[in-house]
This record gives C-alpha cells, sequence and structure tokens, in this order.
C-alpha cells in the first residue's frame, strides 16, 4: 500500500511540474521563446508535403502552357505560371513566400485585436488549426492564397484590405469564395459573431468576396468548362460514396485538434442559452461541399476557414482558464495527430515528412 501511496504522490508531482512548465513556457514566457515553441509544435504536428496534383499540372502543362481548363476554379494560378516562366522552383518559392505571408498576417493582426495572453492563445489554437495542416502538406497548391485572403478579410480594419481580400480570395478559388461568403454573412448576422469587433469591414470583404467569385464563376462555367461543375455533374454518385466510405475521418480531419476547444466553446455557448443553430449550420456547410464533390479537409476549409479564424479571436479568452484547469488540455492537443482527407486517401503528417526528406537525400 505505501509503494502504491508513493507512485501516486510522484505521479502527482511529476504531472505538476509537467503542467507548470508547459504553461508558463506557452503563456508566460519570452515571445520570442514562445514562437520558436510554436513553429516547432507546428511543424512536429504537421510535418512537410509538395502536392503531387499541382507538380503533375505544372509539367503537364509544358504542351498546353495555358488551358484555361485547368485553371477554372483558380484563375490566379494561370498568372502565376505565366510570371515564374515554366520554373518550378520558383513556382515553390511563390507558395512558400504566400505561407510565411500567411503566419505573419495571422500574427500581425491577432496581436493588435488581443490582449498578450489572449494572443497567444489564438496564435497556439491557429498553430493546431487543420488550415496549417493542409498549407504544410499542400505546397505548390492555391490554398496559402486563400487563407491570406480570409485572414486579411477577417482580421484586417480597412475598408481597403477587405477588398484585395475579397478580390484574393475570388481569384484565387471562385466557387468557395461564393459559399464561403454565404456561410459567413449568416454567422455574421446571428449567433455570437455578431458581436465580432470588426463585423462591418468582414461584413465588406464578404460582399466582395461573392460577387467577384460569382463573376468568375459564371466565367468559369460558360467559357473554361470549369472542371468543378463537371465533376458534380458526373461524379455525384462516386462523391456520395467516398464519403460515407471514410465518413468517420472527414468528421475528424474537418477541424483537427480544434474539435477539443469546439466542444469547450459549445458546451459555454449552450450553457449561456443560445441556439446551436449557427455551429450547426456551418458544420453542415463543410460536410456537405465533400458529399457533393468527393473532396474532403481542404476545400471544407476553403468554406469554413474565414469562420475559424473569427471562432480562434473570439473564444481566445475563453480559453485561458480551460488552459490552466486542465493539465492535459494542451498536450492531448498537441499530440493529437494532424491528418486531412482527400477522397478517401488518409494524409498523415509523418509519412509525407518522411517522404520529403527522402527525396531531398535522394
Amino acid at each position: 500500500m505505501n509503494k502504491i501511496k508513493n507512485f501516486r504522490c510522484l505521479l502527482r508531482k511529476s504531472n505538476q511540474i509537467l503542467n507548470i512548465n508547459f504553461i508558463d513556457l506557452l503563456l508566460k514566457s519570452k515571445e520570442s521563446i514562445f514562437l520558436i515553441l510554436i513553429f516547432f509544435i507546428t511543424v512536429f504536428r504537421n510535418g512537410l508535403g509538395i502536392h503531387g496534383a499541382s507538380k503533375n499540372l505544372f509539367y503537364e502543362e509544358t504542351g498546353r502552357r495555358y488551358d484555361l481548363t485547368e485553371y477554372s476554379s483558380s484563375p490566379i494560378f494561370l498568372l502565376l505560371k505565366i510570371l515564374v516562366h515554366g520554373n518550378y522552383i520558383y513556382w515553390l518559392a511563390i507558395h512558400i513566400f504566400c505561407m510565411f505571408a500567411v503566419l505573419i498576417s495571422f500574427i500581425y493582426l491577432a496581436r493588435k485585436l488581443l490582449n498578450p495572453i489572449s494572443f497567444r492563445i489564438s496564435l497556439f489554437l491557429f498553430s493546431l488549426s487543420p488550415l496549417i495542416s493542409v498549407m504544410l502538406k499542400t505546397i505548390g497548391y492555391y490554398d496559402p492564397f486563400v487563407y491570406l485572403a480570409i485572414i486579411i478579410g477577417t482580421l484586417a480594419r480597412r475598408k481597403s484590405s477587405a477588398y484585395f481580400a475579397g478580390f484574393l480570395f475570388a481569384t484565387s478559388h471562385s466557387q468557395a469564395a461564393v459559399v464561403s461568403s454565404i456561410g459567413l454573412y449568416f454567422m455574421l448576422k446571428t449567433g455570437p459573431f455578431k458581436k465580432f469587433q470588426l463585423k462591418l469591414n468582414t461584413l465588406l470583404f464578404v460582399k466582395v468576396s461573392f460577387f467577384s467569385g460569382l463573376f468568375v464563376s459564371i466565367l468559369s462555367y460558360f467559357f473554361w468548362r470549369s472542371e468543378r461543375y463537371t465533376l458534380i455533374k458526373g461524379g455525384l454518385s462516386d462523391a456520395i460514396y467516398s464519403f460515407f466510405y471514410s465518413l468517420p475521418q472527414h468528421i475528424y480531419c474537418t477541424f483537427g485538434s480544434l474539435w477539443i476547444f469546439i466542444f469547450i466553446a459549445t458546451s459555454v455557448y449552450i450553457k449561456r442559452g443560445n441556439s446551436l443553430v449557427e455551429p450547426i449550420f456551418l458544420i453542415f456547410l463543410a460536410y456537405s461541399v465533400q458529399f457533393i464533390t468527393n473532396d474532403g479537409t481542404r476545400i471544407s476549409l476553403l468554406i469554413t476557414g474565414s469562420s475559424l479564424i473569427i471562432f480562434i479571436i473570439m473564444f481566445s479568452e475563453i480559453f485561458y482558464k480551460n488552459l490552466l484547469s486542465n493539465q492535459y488540455l494542451v498536450l492531448s492537443s498537441i499530440v493529437t495527430p494532424a491528418i486531412i482527407v482527400q477522397n478517401i486517401y488518409i494524409n498523415p503528417s509523418y509519412r509525407q515528412f518522411m517522404m520529403l526528406i527522402k527525396k531531398l537525400i535522394g
């Protein structure tokens, strides 16, 4: 019995030490140490990977360099292709530069909106989000441009930023801009999002995204033989099959580690007597896109990403008490695997990271 008691005491002390040290590093250390810690957490959870479809698309275009069919959803791809003059290294450099722009934009804008503690929690949640997972796993695709648009569009204060972000979203992925704008408009008009301090500017971003995206989508349908519309028309049965075939993975990978914090926020939301209509609508919108387009985490985040950014900013202060009171919450969220689903294919972080190292060595 004494040995059992001693073991319990030792375990309790070790947990307390681990908890205090890590929380201090995360929330009370120097900002430089905090940013380095977040960087290593992000790379550890996600790994890195070059999007194969982007690479194949790039090289296949040698004989038909400006076939608009390949760029129907994302005209910005065509512009970038012209700018890099067929050099794939330049192509990747532009995307990596945009990835850093995404990170720096979030850090800069979140710091201006939040107090120091809430800012650190928001950055921690951002590092756990599937936005980061998708961006790091799909280097060479249009995702960073969309994420840059939604961060600037939802968190910047100037009207010029809303116009710029709206046009960038529409030219990065026109159909996603339209559907995302509908969902975000509904969220800003109802529920807790209507108290978002940058609501007016974000609504301007919504309007610009919607009408610009609608214009580009109409062009793509009538003139560019859009691949997305063809996919829905001809592959709906395959989309429904693949969705239900990997349903548990779809459910988890849509929000990844953030599910932990979404459940916490939902419980607080219900206790305050609010309706669940708004969050259910957003989740339904994410999964309905997967259901009809044979897509997965990536396309869902193009639709819900802007709402996810606002969620992280608005609820970061609430999560401060939870992080301090729950010694396992931080650690469990870090070790929760970062996985994305594309069609029925599961893409874990470590396998892709090892494949990248193998390519560099080989």
